[in-house]
């Protein structure tokens, strides 16, 4: 999922530092891109999820992954877990 966000917003960006750097300059396109940089640096923030904590509130190395409820039973039932 990253991967593709991440070559979406190449996908957006690319043309559009092009066609601000030849109608309004460089440092316009240089502005405008990193606006929209910040844009989505306060939108990673805001919507990232939270770190799995521990009861102390400190994150936690050892905490469980999250999983499915019956992932260990698919597990068990394709050999990969015994």
């Amino acid at each position: 999922a990253q991967f593709s966000l991440s070559h979406a917003c190449y996908l957006l960006a690319y043309p559009l530092a092009g066609w601000v750097g030849a109608a309004a300059g460089l440092s316009s396109a240089a502005l405008v891109l990193g606006v929209l940089a910040l844009a989505g640096t306060i939108i990673a923030l805001v919507l990232w999820p939270a770190p799995i904590t521990s009861g102390m509130g400190a994150e936690s190395d050892t905490a469980a992954p999250v999983t499915a409820p019956d992932h260990e039973e698919r597990l068990n039932r394709r050999g990969e877990r015994r």
